[in-house]
């Protein structure tokens, strides 16, 4: 379903098992994603983002804290807290470094680094498999499951690690995205 903020954010109803589906496409080694979402509260594990390609398993989640949801990455069987995402829009960006032998995870929130980067072992290269689709608002898991409840808007990749100041500008200041 569409809902307008800004005219272009998609609207996830959780009890309807909402869910979109994104083209393959592949992460550089180095690479950064970006979105905005509208969380509409805790509700059981949320995926904001996900991906399954060549036995590798990729998830953003929200799961409940009170009242408020945290903010966690999951990668190949190993969970990363970032902290509580807060209420209203957020943007967020994931800086992603899996040029060496294991891949490193910097969030930011609101423009501004947020928790402590995470390093999760064995994992590399350009996450691309035809095979294996982006999931917005779910994970793809023999069927969706995790659905997600809310707004998601402007989701971004970057070929590369954008910088700290980068990601703050994108925050601060509307884009024209054509």
């Amino acid at each position: 379903m569409n809902d307008f903020y800004m005219y272009r954010a998609l609207k996830f109803v959780r009890d309807d098992a909402d869910y979109a589906t994104l083209p393959d496409f592949a992460l550089s080694p180095k690479a950064t994603l970006e979105l905005w979402v509208n969380s509409a509260g805790p509700d059981g594990t949320q995926c904001l983002l996900s991906k399954k390609w060549s036995g590798n398993d990729f998830r953003v989640l929200l799961e409940p804290n009170g009242v408020l949801n945290e903010l966690k990455i999951y990668l190949n069987g190993a969970e990363h807290n970032f902290g509580n995402l807060g209420l209203g829009y957020q943007h967020l960006a994931f800086t992603i470094d899996s040029s060496g032998t294991d891949c490193t995870i910097k969030a930011y929130k609101n423009g501004q680094p947020f928790g402590a980067p995470h390093t999760f072992a064995g994992v590399t290269g350009n996450w691309s498999d035809p095979a294996g689709i982006w999931v917005l608002g779910a994970r793809e898991s023999g069927g969706y499951t995790d659905h997600f409840g809310g707004l998601i808007d402007e989701v971004a990749v970057y070929d590369t690690t954008l910088n700290a100041d980068s990601i703050n500008s994108h925050y601060l200041k509307a884009r024209n995205m054509q």
